[in-house]
């Protein structure tokens, strides 16, 4: 399935309106998975990584975040990575491609977030519920119209980046995470 190898295979990530275009077409010819259950787990291993699914094992919640979020493994996770992860996302769960997440759409990501945490041991969970709060509906959508936007997905990077960045230097460090 395309769309799901280029948003977990990083050197064949191509730009956004190619993979929401590709989607799809994909869709109207039948290739997406129908089923919820398998487009969850589909999602839950695009948006965690293949650790979460076998339940986080050997990686705490902060270790796992960096793995995701750091794109270029410097130990460093910056705006832009942020963004560009974020976008991933977001090419996911709009399932209908209209550029926003709605109630139904932000309710099936909101679905995934909880089951990755959930795979994490319980003395993770707090912690990987704390940092990924960023993520939330409540912290999304900006306008106040229960639906999200690609813009505000994307633009909610750099607060997220804020509450993240605990000494300030501009970037996510597995220290601004314990």
């Amino acid at each position: 399935m395309r769309l799901v190898r280029s948003l977990t295979h990083r050197n064949d990530w191509s730009p956004a309106p190619r993979i929401a275009n590709g989607y799809r077409r994909e869709a109207k010819k039948g290739y997406v998975m129908k089923t919820g259950i398998s487009m969850m787990v589909v999602s839950l291993a695009v948006l965690l990584g293949p650790a979460a699914l076998a339940g986080a094992a050997g990686s705490s919640g902060p270790d796992h975040f960096m793995e995701q979020w750091d794109v270029d493994h410097d130990g460093i996770v910056t705006a832009k990575e942020l963004r560009e992860v974020r976008e991933r996302w977001f090419l996911v769960f709009d399932a209908n491609g209209d550029g926003y997440l709605d109630e139904k759409e932000y309710a099936e990501f909101e679905k995934v977030r909880a089951a990755g945490i959930a795979s994490f041991v319980p003395e993770d969970r707090p912690k990987m519920l704390q940092i990924t709060e960023g993520l939330s509906l409540a912290r999304n959508d900006k306008d106040g119209d229960g639906r999200v936007s690609r813009a505000e997905f994307l633009d909610g990077a750099d607060a997220w980046l804020n509450v993240l960045d605990k000494d300030g230097d501009g970037g996510v460090t597995r220290r601004d995470l314990q």
